[in-house]
């Protein structure tokens, strides 16, 4: 864990402000990080600088920030351009892709982004999987790809397991079904799939 001067820069919605919550009440709490101050910013912004500017007013070290992905480009363009990565280290709590990444270049270098599936895992299958693709594609897979070869794999192994195509045999069937996917062995559960120990 880093010491250091955090600042929280949010989405003002319940994932951003509850992602702010948790890191606050747990991590920040936790570690005895030192909060220098918090902002929650509306969906819809593309304009970033005022946010930016408190942050280097504040001197923050690191920014955590559960902003949504789909405008984590203007944000790191905007905060290469004001030279807020120079100093401080943001960490992406909803993940940058692969072709955020490529579409920013350069800029992003010094973010940090939380991702639970990477092509850098070493793991047989994972290595099978990241050659296939690039054969196909010519790019490296992005966490999209492991969550698509995931859930295929499980709709798969249950529609092996249920026999045939009645929607109550499936869903009972995906219940149990299990796929042993880039990262580790799937499951899936009522509400959710989730990755699990092999």
């Amino acid at each position: 864990a880093k010491k250091g001067k955090w600042y929280i820069l949010a989405h003002d919605y319940e994932w951003g402000r509850g992602s702010a919550a948790a890191f606050k009440s747990q991590i920040a709490k936790a570690f005895n990080f030192q909060l220098v101050g918090e902002d929650y910013a509306p969906l819809d912004t593309k304009d970033w600088a005022t946010y930016i500017g408190k942050i280097r007013a504040a001197k923050a070290d690191f920014v955590w920030a559960p902003i949504i992905v789909a405008v984590v480009t203007d944000f790191v363009k905007q905060a290469r351009e004001f030279g807020l990565l120079d100093s401080t280290r943001v960490m992406a709590v909803a993940g940058i892709t692969d072709s955020q990444l490529q579409a920013v270049g350069e800029a992003a270098t010094g973010m940090m982004a939380v991702s639970w599936a990477t092509w850098t895992v070493d793991t047989p299958e994972n290595k099978k999987f990241n050659d296939a693709f690039w054969r196909e594609y010519k790019t490296i897979p992005g966490f999209q790809s492991a969550v698509t070869y995931a859930g295929t794999g499980l709709l798969l192994n249950a529609l092996e397991q249920a026999g045939n195509t009645a929607p109550d045999k499936i869903i009972s069937a995906l219940e149990r079904a299990s796929f042993n996917g880039r990262t580790g062995c799937c499951e899936c559960e009522r509400r959710t799939i989730r990755p699990s120990p092999p």
